[in-house]
């Protein structure tokens, strides 16, 4: 048991493989000791010269699979804090017909209104009898209210399609070839029917621009369908090779162990992935088996990371130092400690039958009680 190349457990003095109790911690290097050699406050030299088995596993571990754990503890309670996305925040506003800032120029962007309306006699006098002057001030209003009432691109797009009307020219006033072969007649509800109206008429009315009304009608497919808009994203090949990118993360992330919450199982799906892990470090370990030509960036591999619902495994209560040294050690280590770590496990079921038993007399018999006590804290000390 005093051979150099055996590691004690974390409950014993770690002054020359003293093997006392461990009483405090050095103040220099926080290697823990026992009470004699704490008192006598020896060189740390002694303490520092030993690595610990935490960190000699550490450094053997070069493949995902290296990083297995035990069990799975009581997941942390976290009260995350809400984002907004600005740019959304003011396309919604800008959808909706209200007032906002720019982010760029930060000018203020009044609400929508209806503006003025065209001469309605000259509209009545001309061919066609566009009816504008029939609608009042308030009815103008409530028809741009429920315009922007929809806040959607693709809604308000199809509403100009309904309204206005696409047809061949009559007649031809040059003999030239000329570029206006179609002409458009324009309507607004009123008392549920639609009445023709003229384009200033229109515009001014729902508080848009002639730019936004051509693009609507440049929108409709000859089967008469509304396009869908097409602004943003990424184009067919970038899109093919981020989804390859992606499904390798995800490969590579399934490959490390990882344990379910014990406390919190019933309410979470939540899963665990070993301590000594980070996304820094996994991801230098993607790269290094990566084949991918462009194989990808630190952010997608946290974006990834975070979609598969994981968190980092971090010890809530004590772990046995000679179950974790058994588990962390080399087969010629297991073999010099194979005997006391089977007296061990003995001694760890027995004792889980005795609680068991006692739970179950105590559920029997109303006069008796079981109760079951953690006497020994974490002391949390650096690594």
């Amino acid at each position: 048991m005093t051979d150099q190349s055996f590691k004690l457990p974390n409950n014993c003095c770690e002054h020359r493989h003293c093997g006392q109790e461990v009483f405090a911690a050095c103040v220099s290097c926080l290697a823990l000791l026992c009470w004699n050699h704490f008192e006598l406050n020896d060189s740390c030299t002694f303490h520092t010269s030993m690595d610990t088995n935490e960190q000699s596993v550490s450094n053997k571990r070069k493949i995902p699979e290296d990083y297995q754990l035990d069990g799975a503890e009581k997941e942390v309670v976290r009260k995350k804090k809400e984002r907004t996305n600005q740019k959304n925040i003011k396309k919604h506003l800008h959808l909706s017909g209200q007032g906002y800032v720019k982010l760029n120029s930060m000018n203020l962007v009044p609400p929508k209104h209806v503006k003025p309306p065209c001469k309605g006699k000259f509209c009545d006098a001309r061919l066609g009898g566009r009816m504008c002057m029939k609608f009042s001030e308030d009815q103008r209003r409530e028809i741009l209210q429920d315009f922007y009432s929809l806040a959607n691109l693709q809604q308000q797009r199809e509403y100009l399609a309904r309204h206005i009307q696409v047809k061949q020219t009559k007649q031809k006033t040059t003999q030239d070839v000329s570029r206006r072969n179609k002409s458009n007649l324009y309507y607004l509800p009123l008392s549920g029917e639609k009445v023709c109206v003229c384009k200033i008429f229109l515009l001014n009315t729902l508080n848009i621009s002639e730019k936004t009304m051509r693009t609507s009608l440049g929108k409709i497919k000859e089967t008469g369908i509304m396009d869908k808009e097409r602004r943003g994203g990424r184009r067919p090949t970038l899109q093919k090779n981020y989804q390859r990118i992606r499904e390798a993360m995800e490969k590579h992330i399934r490959r490390f162990p990882r344990v379910e919450s014990h406390y919190c199982r019933a309410n979470t799906t939540r899963e665990y992935l070993h301590s000594d892990l980070s996304i820094p470090k996994m991801y230098a370990l993607y790269l290094e088996d990566s084949d991918l030509q462009t194989p990808g960036s630190i952010i997608t591999y946290r974006r990834v990371f975070k979609s598969q619902n994981l968190s980092f495994h971090s010890p809530k209560k004590d772990q046995c130092s000679l179950c974790a040294t058994y588990r962390e050690s080399s087969e010629e280590d297991k073999g010099k400690i194979q005997s006391v770590f089977n007296k061990h496990t003995e001694e760890k079921e027995k004792i889980r039958e005795l609680k068991n038993l006692s739970k179950i007399r105590a559920m029997s018999d109303s006069t008796k009680l079981c109760a079951v006590f953690d006497l020994q804290q974490v002391i949390h000390l650096p690594l």
